[in-house]
């Protein structure tokens, strides 16, 4: 009778894995729900920690807590240590609570170095990677064979690699291994040199399971992308976003572009254009017209810096709480 409670009760409390609050009031209820919930807690600790709840880690010793992790952010490890540099001692150490033999992930976020090639299990670890978020001045070399020892199960990648936005080669290579490892790829964010337009063409044939595309480009030939995103672009993909540009798209190369879509699912847009009075007014008239015609779905002006202090602002205050709930969990 038990087994079937079990067998009942798990995927009930399944569903609740995003609404972090409920499922934390619900491991107190007994034995039987906090056996099920903690490994449901702790498939992404970064979230529910940040609730402060002591109760949650509670009973430290009858769990293995992080052999139920599937999610490893070591952008959130590594600003612990950063903001309370005295524990950087212990670096490694905790390090390899997190890394070794004994479990894999499907979610991994790496901040803007990367050593952990040198930590025993890592390959192991990180071969069933679905997400993966990739920061900053990264070693190449790491980042494609990260991508390659993922088996084609990624689905989701964002990579924000300065070293491959400034290096033509590079990009290359990381977009080349992006569509010739990843098969089975839904969304896609990415710095691109436009000097490449010819390998992102090639991925957007060969992923063909893509439904957003994020692309982050210092100069872009507008005709030639808005082009090749109308001729190659999979079935389902109509989810764009395009910034940190510095040319600002011409308003008849966006009506170019809308022209060649129509016919295909409403697309959405996201993207820098020129801040004065007279171009956003004739833009609007331009928008509000294809979606009159049901070619633009929404269009979206993208503000890079407000959006970039709020992340700044927000992932400090997260790993300040989450530090704080390792410190309950480890003392």
């Amino acid at each position: 009778m038990s087994i079937l409670y079990r067998d009942i009760l798990y995927p009930i409390l399944e569903e609740l894995q995003y609404d972090k609050k409920s499922l934390a009031s619900c491991f107190k209820v007994s034995k039987t729900w906090c056996e099920i919930v903690i490994p449901i807690l702790w498939r992404n600790p970064w979230d529910h920690l940040t609730l402060g709840k002591k109760e949650l880690l509670l009973n430290k010793l009858l769990f293995n807590y992080i052999s139920y992790c599937r999610h490893l952010n070591l952008e959130i490890i590594e600003d612990m240590f950063i903001i309370n540099n005295q524990y950087m001692g212990i670096r490694n150490n905790i390090l390899k609570l997190f890394i070794n033999k004994n479990v894999k992930y499907t979610h991994l976020y790496i901040p803007g170095y990367y050593d952990y090639h040198l930590i025993p299990g890592t390959e192991r670890c990180f071969s069933e990677i679905k997400f993966l978020k990739y920061a900053n001045t990264i070693n190449t070399e790491s980042l494609t064979s990260l991508i390659k020892n993922s088996g084609e199960k990624l689905t989701k990648i964002r990579i924000f690699n300065s070293l491959a936005f400034s290096n033509v080669d590079n990009n290359k290579k990381i977009i080349q291994t992006i569509y010739q490892s990843s098969p089975n790829l839904i969304y896609l964010e990415l710095y691109y040199k436009d000097s490449n337009i010819l390998e992102l063409e090639k991925l957007l044939i060969k992923c063909q399971y893509l439904n957003k595309l994020e692309i982050c480009s210092e100069f872009i030939n507008w005709n030639r992308l808005f082009n090749i995103l109308t001729i190659s672009s999979p079935p389902n993909l109509f989810k764009f976003k395009i910034y940190f540009h510095v040319n600002k798209p011409k308003l008849k190369s966006l009506k170019l572009f809308f022209d060649n879509w129509e016919g295909r699912h409403p697309m959405s847009l996201i993207i820098g254009t020129e801040n004065n009075f007279t171009y956003k007014n004739q833009l609007n008239d331009l928008i509000n017209n294809y979606k009159a015609k049901g070619v633009v779905n929404d269009f979206t002006y993208y503000d890079s810096e407000t959006k970039e202090k709020n992340v700044v602002k927000d992932l400090k205050t997260e790993t300040v709480d989450i530090f704080n709930g390792f410190k309950k969990l480890f003392n």
